[in-house]
């Protein structure tokens, strides 16, 4: 089945094998990809949803974007929430969100017994599954 990500290609240059579709790209609206498409189809179904929450390739990209924002130690904690969200949404995070993100990230890292990169991964996949993340206002 190949790489999760397509080896780091976008998704318009994917190979596209007629056994193997690739499963949240279906629960998203791929078109059908073996024949002209004039219009694509828009949903929003649970499996939407349920892709975000639970697909590997999510869970992957949020390991490998708090890696990436944990990787330099410059910022503090609450500067990097809101860098991430920042990043992510296209804009500055309120105070109480960023209190309640990091509250989070206090409460997963307790959870964890202190590992601290485990606990910005659950915040990263927090980020994706916020509706300023899927949805342009």
């Amino acid at each position: 089945s190949g790489p999760l990500d397509g080896a780091g290609r976008r998704t318009v240059y994917l190979s596209i094998y007629r056994n193997f579709l690739n499963p949240m790209l279906l629960s998203f609206d791929m078109p059908n990809p073996f024949g002209p498409k004039g219009r694509r189809g828009t949903s929003n179904v649970p499996a939407q949803a349920l892709a975000l929450l639970n697909d590997p390739f999510v869970l992957d990209q949020a390991g490998y974007w708090a890696n990436h924002e944990t990787s330099s130690p410059s910022l503090a904690q609450r500067e990097r929430i809101a860098a991430m969200l920042e990043r992510a949404t296209g804009q500055i995070p309120n105070a109480p969100d960023l209190d309640r993100l990091e509250r989070f990230l206090t409460a997963q890292t307790s959870g964890y017994q202190g590992n601290s990169a485990r606990a910005w991964t659950d915040l990263a996949h927090v980020v994706f599954n916020t509706k300023d993340f899927l949805y342009i206002r």
